[in-house]
């Protein structure tokens, strides 16, 4: 009965359509095992050493951009990392802008945890009350500089690995000489990507996209043409996909981006005029299926119609608000 069950054994074992999914269940066991040990061992890491593994982190974020030097919400918060006069007076001109929009971030959630309570769907209600918390936890402003002599580096960004931190470089508040409007409106759409979980999703998806491409590559002879092929293709696939998420994800923090600004009472109407200056100073091409950014000047359009209504909407009563409510305060 043994050696019978044996040979059975060994006769399945030797079927392609046996072996090959055999094969792929283990890289998916032991993909899944990798990802799991690396998580752990970064929480272990953090949790021996908070403040040091922020800095670690921060530190490696700024140099992955080519930054030499930088300011954290004004300090010089890495030894390796000095701020310069140039780089304090760019802090200055970020700070303010950056603490108005966390508070026009945190009054975005406030309202969409009422909207949430009056649906009176729990899953609602859990997710709109994360994001309280988690907007609601202390922010930084890292001004960065990057080498003098080279192309201005303009850009600003955010990441899942330096939560509720906004990363801006000095060259864009020096070269596009933003008013306050329009810094706003930049400041608002990388919070806009923070609050509508754009950065963490993107990891999840790329490790699932990855463990797709361990599939069927264990699907596929290892050292024949079609599994080279098959591979380029995915690949190909996967490059555009992303493409296409990453472009609607920048749509959505534009939006995302509007209310926030209008909640911290800056005029998204002036405000739009960055995206032109943006296109002025870096070029503005045709959408491609390949481009992670929709084209700058479509961008500008879409937030050029959008505004009057956001304006009106948000700004009109909210702040009109705030201001009858601080002028009450002074006048008493």
């Amino acid at each position: 009965e043994r050696r019978r069950a044996y040979r059975l054994a060994s006769s399945l074992a030797s079927k392609w359509w046996i072996r090959r999914p055999l094969r792929a269940g283990r890289y998916v066991v032991l993909g899944g095992v990798l990802f799991a040990s690396g998580r752990e061992i970064g929480s272990i890491e953090y949790a021996n050493d908070p403040v040091a593994k922020e800095r670690e982190l921060l530190e490696a974020v700024i140099r992955s951009a080519g930054g030499v030097r930088a300011s954290v919400d004004g300090l010089h918060a890495i030894a390796a990392l000095p701020p310069t006069k140039r780089t304090k007076r760019v802090d200055a001109r970020v700070q303010p802008v950056v603490a108005r929009c966390v508070a026009g971030a945190r009054e975005l959630a406030r309202r969409r945890l009422e909207k949430a309570k009056a649906s009176g769907v729990k899953r609602d209600i859990d997710e709109a009350q994360a994001l309280v918390n988690k907007i609601s936890r202390p922010w930084k402003a890292v001004v960065v500089g990057t080498p003098d002599g080279g192309l201005p580096f303009i850009n600003a960004w955010v990441t899942a690995l330096c939560p509720r931190t906004v990363f801006v470089t000095e060259a864009l508040v020096e070269e596009l000489d933003p008013t306050p409007d329009e810094l706003a409106l930049c400041i608002g759409h990388e919070l806009g990507h923070l609050v509508c979980g754009h950065t963490e999703d993107r990891i999840y998806l790329k490790a699932m996209l990855a463990y797709a491409e361990l599939i069927l590559l264990a699907f596929l002879d290892p050292t024949g043409l079609l599994t080279l092929l098959g591979a380029m293709g995915f690949q190909n696939t996967a490059e555009l996909f992303l493409a296409k998420y990453s472009r609607d994800n920048e749509t959505e923090a534009d939006a995302t981006g509007l209310k926030i600004a209008a909640l911290a009472c800056y005029d998204v109407r002036r405000g739009t005029h960055f995206m032109r200056k943006l296109s002025e100073a870096t070029g503005s091409r045709p959408t491609s299926w390949w481009a992670t950014h929709p084209a700058t000047e479509d961008r500008y359009a879409d937030l050029r119609s959008s505004s009057l209504g956001v304006h009106e909407n948000v700004y009109g009563s909210h702040c009109t608000a705030v201001g009858k409510a601080l002028q009450r305060l002074v006048t008493r």
